[in-house]
């Protein structure tokens, strides 16, 4: 009898000890799904990918097992090459703590950990609001992301190797030139162009999150999806059209709230009328005469601020720059910023001349940029570009064409600038970090 009674107790310990590992299973499978936050399921609804994913054209699944976000979730504070990941949160705060009153971020800062961290929320993180982007002539979304960071959606409007016929700065927008301007900017020595990155976004899939004003624009076109947006020239014969659903772009990311902007009107700018020609098309003395003397050119940075975008616009073929934008309460020591670099790569077998008036009327440019070009030329640009370039999930960016008319015009500038020299000497020519 005693022994039926502990083989008895012995049973009933075996099935208590199995069923606390029963429930606490269950309750840790139960905490792993129920700390998803609403972005992961949101995530799930837009369709995020993996960079692979990304830079393929292939129809992708808008929905994905619950313990795929998980493990995406968790990896976020994954090791990456030995340095603990940036959570979202902390890589929008680390962006929003670099820009300074000379530079957005520095030379360590664009080749940093961080920085790949905060490229790779940017282009992976959920779209919690899809919205017009009022502001300007060519079409645009507004997006906000996981986190609260705003950032700039442009639409892919052209294959890689399409040539824009017309003037130097007719077309459209290209997303590409965006991208290369970041990397370009960089480079250069620059870094006043904000991170850009190329992305695919799934237009279906994020439309519970598109605002109506946005949504409004939206058709199907050939089984694709279309918008046209709202901006100055936005129209539904020029929408852009997405690949069924999924839509190629650039976001920029928005600059931190503190950064409020003032618009200044470039010097250079064109007229944009045929048969009416602006004062500096017609004057060689124009940079003498009428931007020496008057500020923010006389003295400060602006100057040769606009030197620097000059080199910049030339080697990217940009002819469209008609205004600048500054740190306002900077006042006429900001820095000009590199913004909306969209109208460059038209077409690479033509180099826009008139890009380079300011340079060659002036005859003024930075110790550190004119260094910064010779040294590139020994290493090859476009070579040294391109790198840079295979980071992006939407690479290919540039075209062979392209790439080679970068070199060509980057030889044409050391030209340009040694005849400066020769002319006033390399005293009068090459000058500081200020005037």
């Amino acid at each position: 009898m005693l022994r039926c009674r502990l083989r008895f107790f012995q049973r009933l310990i075996c099935l208590l000890i199995f069923t606390i590992g029963v429930v606490l299973v269950v309750l840790y499978r139960y905490h792993e799904l129920g700390s998803f936050r609403s972005s992961e399921l949101i995530r799930l609804l837009n369709g995020a990918t993996e960079t692979s994913e990304l830079a393929s054209n292939k129809p992708i699944a808008n929905v994905r097992k619950p313990m795929v976000v998980y493990k995406r979730q968790m990896s976020q504070n994954a090791l990456v090459n030995g340095t603990k990941r940036l959570s979202i949160t902390s890589a929008w705060h680390t962006w929003r703590s670099w820009p300074q009153s000379t530079e957005l971020y520095t030379e360590e800062q664009f080749t940093s950990n961080e920085m790949k961290d905060i490229l790779h929320h940017v282009t992976t993180a959920a779209i919690m609001k899809f919205d017009v982007g009022h502001k300007g002539t060519q079409l645009k979304a507004l997006v906000e992301l996981e986190g609260g960071q705003l950032a700039v959606f442009k639409p892919k409007r052209y294959e890689r190797d399409y040539v824009v016929p017309g003037k130097p700065y007719a077309g459209f927008d290209l997303h590409t030139a965006e991208i290369v301007g970041f990397y370009l900017d960089s480079l250069l020595g620059f870094r006043l162009a904000p991170p850009v990155i190329g992305r695919v976004v799934n237009l279906n899939a994020i439309k519970s999150v598109t605002s109506e004003q946005l949504l409004n624009t939206y058709f199907m076109k050939r089984d694709n999806v279309c918008f046209y947006g709202v901006c100055y020239y936005c129209k539904r014969a020029e929408a852009a059209c997405a690949n069924g659903s999924m839509m190629e772009g650039s976001l920029t990311l928005w600059l931190p709230d503190h950064m409020t902007l003032r618009t200044w009107r470039h010097p250079y700018q064109r007229t944009y009328r045929d048969g009416h020609k602006a004062r500096w098309e017609t004057s060689v003395e124009y940079c003498r005469d009428e931007v020496m003397i008057r500020p923010p050119y006389n003295k400060g940075p602006r100057l040769l601020d606009i030197m620097d975008t000059t080199i910049l616009d030339y080697l990217m073929g940009n002819a469209d720059r008609h205004h600048y934008e500054t740190v306002d309460s900077e006042g006429d020591n900001a820095r000009l910023l590199h913004l909306d670099n969209g109208k460059s790569f038209r077409d690479p077998s033509k180099d826009e001349p008139s890009i380079l008036a300011p340079l060659q009327q002036c005859c003024r440019l930075r110790n550190s940029t004119w260094n910064k070009l010779q040294s590139l030329l020994g290493k090859g640009l476009s070579r040294t570009l391109d790198k840079l370039l295979r980071n992006d999930p939407v690479y290919p960016i540039l075209t062979q064409p392209h790439l080679e008319s970068i070199d060509r015009r980057h030889q044409t500038l050391i030209n340009v600038i040694n005849e400066c020299i020769k002319q006033l000497g390399a005293s009068s020519v090459i000058l500081n970090e200020i005037i």
